[in-house]
């Protein structure tokens, strides 16, 4: 355990609960520990696989999860900009992992797939990443990574915006 986490665990047990601690507390800890991670993680595929980013990773593991989709789908998956997308395509392509092809119905829309090698690069993608969490959780033992789990999940349904039944600015573009 980081200093980090040991003194929010402390201030907590001082304040009688971890719960007494400041919200922003708890959100520079979570910040921190997802920087942490998406940095070792980028470092690692870096190091694994030539060519290889955490980005580039995402766009990978998510063709290889939907077997492919258009750029604009798979910009709204990965929740980034179509430019930023469209960059990464351009170097995986480059690459050769990936593939292109004009969507016939919709002549400005292009479809995205993995190529065989592409496939084969997800393969070494999920492995990296099998071995990158196991050793991330080895000091956690089962119990405590259900707990940790569970915890993430419902900080992360607590924390998404309330939907609203009047019109929603982004429902055009659904």
């Amino acid at each position: 355990m980081n200093d980090r986490a040991h003194r929010y665990l402390e201030a907590g047990a001082a304040a009688g609960s971890i719960t007494a601690l400041s919200q922003l507390d708890l959100l520079r800890l979570v910040h921190d520990v997802a920087r942490t991670l998406r940095r070792r993680w980028d470092a690692e595929l870096r190091a694994g696989i030539r060519g290889m980013s955490a980005p580039r990773a995402a766009v990978i593991l998510q063709l290889g999860q939907s077997g492919g989709v258009s750029q604009s789908q798979l910009a709204r998956l990965l929740g980034l900009s179509h430019m930023t997308v469209s960059r990464l395509l351009d170097d995986l392509e480059q690459q050769g992992w990936i593939q292109r092809d004009p969507v016939r119905a919709d002549r400005r829309s292009w479809a995205v797939r993995l190529t065989g090698d592409g496939r084969r690069v997800l393969i070494a993608v999920l492995r990296l990443s099998r071995t990158f969490v196991e050793r991330g959780c080895a000091t956690i033992d089962e119990q405590h990574r259900a707990a940790f789990v569970e915890a993430l999940s419902a900080l992360e349904t607590g924390t998404r915006p309330a939907r609203t039944s009047g019109f929603q600015r982004n429902s055009l573009a659904s």
